[in-house]
Formats: structure tokens, C-alpha cells, sequence
């Protein structure tokens, strides 16, 4: 199955990358869309982690991560204010539906943060996967 966001995405980046090989500069506008976009995309990376064990090997192996951490490090200073925020707010609106919602709604752990508990582990996850997938 395809994702129109695949496309959408390659799109927005090539807007942004092509000119700035061609001239060698990116223009602010540029900048502030690649800030938006990765904050955006790790929010939604930390919302749908599995149990601690799985969501560190699984940033740790996902290679848009290295690049978000590059382009913060590299270009922070060079960033507006609003997409500063919003890559700070993006990731941790991430991390609230993660340790709160999406481990009660979707597999049923009864807990207040999802991180703590001894029912969410990564054999539970697992499991409810597999009859998720197997609907």
C-alpha cells in the first residue's frame, strides 16, 4: 500500500534541496519548512513507540533520527522562533499521546504512564500486534 504523504514529502524536501545545491544557500523559508517537517515526523515517531526496549533499538536504527539531531545541531540558530517551537512542542505532544493514550486505547494497558507499567512490555505489545494484524 502507498502513502500519499511518501510523495507529499519528497516533494516539499526536493522545494528545499534542489535550490539549495544549486546556489549552495538555503533561504529561511526553507530552513523553517526541514525544522516543521522533522519535528513533525518525530512527533509522530514517539507517539506510535512500542515499549521501552523496542523504541530505543528503534530510534536508534531509524536514520531520519540522525538527521533531525544533525540538522538541529547544525542549524538551530539559523531557525525562526516559531518552527524553534514547534520543533521543541511537536515531539513532546509525541511523547504526552504515547505515555498516556495510545498504549490505553489501542492495547488496552490500564495505566497512568504507559513507560512505568508492568503491563506494558514488549511480549504484550507483541502479541496484540499480531492480533491487530491478524483482523
Amino acid at each position: 500500500k502507498g502513502e500519499m504523504n511518501h510523495g507529499a514529502c519528497s516533494f516539499v524536501l526536493l522545494w528545499v534541496v534542489l535550490p539549495a545545491l544549486h546556489t549552495g544557500m538555503i533561504n529561511p523559508l526553507g530552513l523553517d519548512i526541514l525544522f516543521v517537517y522533522h519535528a513533525a515526523w518525530l512527533g509522530s515517531k514517539f507517539a506510535f513507540l512500542g515499549p521501552f526496549a523496542s523504541a530505543v533499538l528503534s530510534m536508534l536504527l531509524e536514520p531520519r533520527m540522525w538527521l533531525t539531531a544533525g540538522l538541529v545541531l547544525t542549524s538551530w540558530d539559523l531557525a525562526s522562533g516559531p518552527s524553534q517551537a514547534a520543533c521543541i512542542l511537536l515531539p513532546l505532544y509525541g511523547l504526552a499521546v504515547n505515555a498516556f493514550q495510545y498504549p490505553q486505547t489501542v492495547f488496552g494497558v490500564r495505566s497512568r504512564c504507559s513507560w512505568f507499567s508492568d503491563q506494558w512490555t514488549l511480549d504484550r505489545y507483541r502479541a496484540a500486534a499480531r492480533k491487530i494484524g491478524d483482523v
